[in-house]
């Protein structure tokens, strides 16, 4: 759970300035921390877009 609550502070920033960023994403059976879901402003646009990512494990499975 520390883990994910690190991960979590890291975009803390995006949510500061902008209010909306990322959450991380768990397992729900280990808490493992899988991924990034959520919403980014990202340079050159003026509405944020879809944003996500998973670990190399959890390609494939169904996950996203």
């Amino acid at each position: 759970m520390a883990e994910i609550h690190r991960a979590f502070l890291s975009t803390v920033g995006h949510w500061s300035a902008y209010g909306y960023g990322l959450w991380p994403v768990a397992d729900a059976k280990t808490n493992a921390f899988m991924g990034w879901i959520g919403l980014l402003l990202t340079a050159g646009r003026n509405e944020p877009g879809f944003a996500g990512a998973v670990l190399p494990a959890y390609q494939r499975t169904g996950v996203a």
